[in-house]
């Protein structure tokens, strides 16, 4: 890193506001090229030379409405010692500027600048960021320092997906179609008297389709800002990106239409199992009498599992016995309900009126997630795009960079009785 030659204005400008900030940087400057004598003076106690030191800062302590920190500048202005402490905590304001926040730029610019001062600028720079006590007033020259960036971007609190996660059968779909054979029902055997012909049989045979979709999202920056921020915007806004498509994908999964070039989900596919009303509350033994569903429709159970949503969740961990033993509570600690794996997932509805919780259960092997592209992330400076007005823009003529994502896929599952809906009331009545 080359150091600038000479201060700018700005730079200049936050040398003048030391006074003004001397008391706060002293209190944590432990270098020793401070007169111990001098500081205990300033700030109490006494020292050798001290009537020397008392009658150089009277002169100071006579000019009336002055600061505290003020007042310690100027007494220190007779002693060279403490006076190139002053300085060196100056440089801290310095450095900061021109490390535009960061803290280890500061540092850096601090042994560049000011070698003779860097480890008092290490000691200091840290706290400096906090402890100016101008730099929170912007009128007292708190509009010239820059408000660092502490952390990276926080992130928004999304959904959790939980279809992919529970063992969806993922299949590759390189022309964007595709059809799975089905046995739908099979052939017949009987007992027939002796010498006597029995009718032929065989399996009736169908098949799934699988027919891939687009999902698409778009999202123009400004390329000022890709430029200037200090947080890589441009990666955290691609990372929101892919989390939303996949967000969108597994939502889909389960409450698509299949229409208007839409997936069809699960909850909507012919002769998936049902369960509850919306309008009956959700008992201990309900959890069992779903898994009870798909025992009976010979489900093979390889990827069994629950998906709930958060409201769900806390109401069967509340469950008790008459004799106020909590029901599902050690189980669900472990990840587990009515002994198979759950998902929390708030794709999953749930009514705050009639306190209606929609929850699944399934073997999640049966679920076919077929997909040509998972995922592509492109970005361009000269593509053209439609805003949220329906607006052509031209991300060269505003200069932006356009980011897209682009998924390819269709859902369906093999056998629909696989999956249990149920849909019951958080209420005792």
């Amino acid at each position: 890193m080359e150091p600038k030659a000479a201060m700018s204005a700005e730079e200049k400008k936050l040398q003048e506001l030391i006074d003004s900030k001397v008391k706060a940087a002293v209190d944590e400057d432990r270098s020793k090229r401070i007169d111990e004598s001098m500081k205990q003076f300033l700030f109490g106690g006494g020292g050798p030379n001290i009537q020397v030191r008392r009658s150089m800062a009277d002169k100071a302590l006579e000019t009336p409405n002055m600061s505290i920190g003020q007042k310690a500048y100027l007494a220190a202005q007779r002693d060279p010692d403490l006076m190139e402490s002053m300085k060196a905590l100056g440089a801290i304001a310095i450095v900061t500027y021109r490390a535009a926040g960061d803290k280890r730029a500061a540092a850096d610019w601090a042994k560049a600048l000011y070698p003779a001062h860097e480890s008092v600028c290490n000691k200091a720079v840290n706290d400096y960021f906090q402890k100016a006590a101008t730099v929170s007033v912007p009128s007292a020259g708190g509009v010239t320092v820059p408000m660092p960036i502490l952390e990276p971007i926080i992130p928004y609190l999304y959904n959790r997906t939980a279809v992919r996660q529970l063992g969806a059968t993922v299949i590759d779909l390189p022309n964007g179609n595709g059809r799975i054979p089905r046995i739908n029902a099979t052939s017949v055997a009987t007992y027939t008297p002796e010498v006597t012909a029995q009718n032929a049989t065989k399996p009736t045979v169908g098949d799934i389709i699988l027919n891939v979709k687009k999902l698409i999202a778009t999202l123009p920056i400004s390329n000022d800002l890709i430029m200037s921020n200090s947080v890589n915007y441009e990666a955290v806004v691609a990372q929101d990106l892919v989390t939303i498509m996949n967000i969108k994908a597994d939502y889909t999964s389960i409450y698509g239409s299949g229409v208007a070039n839409t997936p069809l989900g699960l909850v909507n596919q012919v002769n998936v199992q049902t369960f509850g009303t919306g309008s009956t509350p959700l008992g201990p033994d309900d959890p069992f009498t779903m898994v009870g569903m798909l025992d009976q429709a010979n489900v093979p159970m390889i990827s069994p599992g629950f998906i709930i949503n958060g409201r769900t969740k806390a109401w069967l961990a509340n469950l008790k016995t008459s004799t106020g033993a909590y029901i599902f509570r050690d189980e669900m600690r472990d990840g587990e309900l009515a002994n198979y794996p759950f998902v929390v997932s708030n794709q999953l509805s749930f009514n705050s009126s009639t306190l209606a919780s929609d929850w699944i259960f399934g073997d999640w092997s049966e679920y076919v997630w077929g997909e040509q592209t998972m995922l592509e992330l492109e970005q361009s400076r000269e593509a053209t795009y439609t805003d949220e007005n329906g607006n052509q823009i031209s991300a060269f003529a505003t200069d932006a960079t356009v980011i897209r994502a682009i998924s390819r896929h269709d859902f369906n599952v093999k056998h629909p009785v696989s999956f249990v809906y149920g849909t019951s009331k958080l209420a005792s009545s």
